[in-house]
């Protein structure tokens, strides 16, 4: 009966001292945004993801916003994150797209994922010419 007295006074010893624990981390005052050891320059972070890649089949792809809707193509700038990006920063896409369907109602400022095979045409703005896919 002692033995079970005190193995329950250990548990709410320890639950105490964990409850003890986290509040301890909430601080006194309010976080005043302009503090120095808050501000570290941006306002949010930036999630970090794969913009880029290549598909087993051989087929490139990137993720990328329209900049200008043309007839026969497209203007694409290509994520922050995507490969493409360090080879060009505009990238005019055609909208022949082979086997697949064009999203025909593309504006401005749509982020697209294109499906590309072959090469990147390196002329300024560079061309894809060989789409597989134009997804919206």
């Amino acid at each position: 009966m002692k033995r079970k007295i005190v193995i329950v006074l250990c548990i709410a010893a320890l639950l105490c001292l964990i409850l003890t624990a986290c509040v301890s981390n909430i601080p006194d005052e309010p976080i005043d945004p302009d503090d120095e050891f808050f501000d570290d320059g941006a306002s949010t972070p930036e999630l970090e993801f794969e913009a880029s890649g290549t598909y087993e089949s051989g087929n490139s792809w990137f993720i990328g916003e329209v900049l200008e809707v043309n007839e026969g193509s497209i203007l694409v700038e290509p994520h922050k994150n995507a490969a493409e990006r360090k080879s060009a920063d505009k990238i005019s896409v055609s909208t022949n797209v082979k086997g697949g369907e064009f999203p025909y109602d593309l504006k401005e400022g749509a982020i697209v994922c294109v499906v590309y095979n072959g090469a990147i045409a390196e002329s300024y703005p560079a061309q894809i010419n060989s789409t597989v896919k134009i997804a919206a």
